[in-house]
Formats: structure tokens, C-alpha cells, sequence
């Protein structure tokens, strides 16, 4: 469950999402990351996904522009905020994610 606010072609068969994570009630869990292979267009699979859990978004999810993927070395560099209330605390800024 979820949904994608951006979709990146990574190849003529892959396609890397962002967006957030749901569960089966509509309720946010946070930001998501997934690659789906599209080789069948009509059956499109999810073959990977991380979450960042708590209160967690990216500007990318809006501006095309702040998404950064190096298809050479297949590494995602996303701005992020990530709060949260359990932990105590927040994090603003950038993260490397290999994918």
C-alpha cells in the first residue's frame, strides 16, 4: 500500500517511485522508495521498497529537480526530513541510498 508522487525510469524495465507508504487504513508510515519492474506494462511488480519510518518526506516527492539518480554507480541522493516523536528529535538534509 501507498502512493508515488514521482516515477524516474531507470531503464526500459525498471522504474524507481518515491513517494509514502501506507497501511491498509490510508495511514501514512512514511517515506517510500520502490523499484518496479515494468517489463510487463500492464503487470507492473514491485521488487524492492524501503521506508524511512516516522514523520518522513522529501522535496523531491514535488521538485523533480532535488531527485539526483546516478545510473553509473546506481546510487539515489534524496533531501529528507525525517522527525521523530519517539526518538526525540529530527534530521534535515541529504542521504545517499543505494539502489
Amino acid at each position: 500500500p501507498g502512493f508515488s508522487n514521482y516515477l524516474h525510469p531507470v531503464n526500459d524495465d525498471l522504474i524507481l517511485a518515491l513517494g509514502q507508504d501506507a497501511n491498509d487504513n490510508g495511514v501514512i508510515l512514511g517515506l517510500q522508495i520502490a523499484m518496479f519492474n515494468v517489463s510487463n506494462f500492464t503487470h507492473p511488480t514491485q521488487i524492492q521498497k524501503y521506508v524511512e519510518t516516522g514523520y518522513s518526506s522529501s522535496d523531491a516527492q514535488y521538485e523533480h529537480k532535488a531527485f539526483r539518480y546516478l545510473p553509473e554507480s546506481k546510487l539515489l541522493i534524496l533531501p529528507l526530513y525525517i522527525y521523530s516523536h519517539n526518538a526525540g528529535g529530527y534530521f534535515d538534509g541529504f542521504v545517499v541510498y543505494d539502489v
